[in-house]
């Protein structure tokens, strides 16, 4: 047997499809209908949603994805934190995916899936087009701001080195960059060095 042929088999053994399928049964009281299934995920659709489930290839978390039907392709899926933010951001906190590595956790884990699913994702499953564009919005407020706390992860300590090193115009370019994460030591740094370059 191949190692791919084991990895398969390992797989199957877990049971994820057989309890994914009786977990997301609910599904068709919203329209839709299993499209495709794998020993790692099964896709639902209705005429407007699809709803990816799955267990990771590698990381055996399990997880779902959900957003509109695209003529092209069923890009721009969403996950469960995302749409549990939408209405507890301090449960979105707390969330964390399963990871499941046996058949036991394998049966927990889609049970607590498809649970937090169906009180969380109501509106998306209808096909809400408002939860879809506050989705996105949301999601663009979350990269602009992960994007920002990178920059200033990145510049921080060359702004910090700049000023140590009495260079207060570099320092002042590299503090007025990420000046909307400064502390407030760093913006009397900025201050400083405003005045002095």
């Amino acid at each position: 047997m191949s190692e791919r042929q084991q990895d398969f088999a390992g797989r199957m053994s877990l049971g994820f499809t057989r309890e994914a399928e009786e977990a997301f049964r609910f599904l068709s009281d919203y329209g839709f209908r299993l499209r495709d299934s794998d020993v790692t995920i099964l896709r639902h659709a209705s005429e407007r949603v699809f709803v990816n489930v799955y267990h990771g290839r590698s990381s055996y978390e399990i997880g779902l994805e959900v957003g509109l039907v695209s003529p092209t392709d069923e890009a721009g899926g969403y996950s469960l934190s995302e749409l549990v933010r939408l209405k507890s951001p301090e449960e979105a906190e707390r969330f964390r995916s399963f990871t499941a590595t046996t058949p036991q956790e394998v049966k927990v884990g889609v049970q607590q899936l498809a649970k937090l699913f169906a009180a969380y994702g109501d509106q998306a499953l209808k096909g809400d087009a408002q939860v879809f564009e506050t989705l996105a919005q949301q999601r663009r407020a979350w990269s602009s701001t992960f994007a920002a706390d990178v920059a200033y992860r990145q510049v921080s300590p060359r702004a910090a080195e700049a000023f140590r090193q009495h260079d207060y115009r570099k320092a002042a370019e590299l503090y007025e960059s990420i000046e909307g994460k400064l502390t407030k030591a760093e913006l009397k740094k900025l201050e400083y060095a405003k005045k002095h370059k």
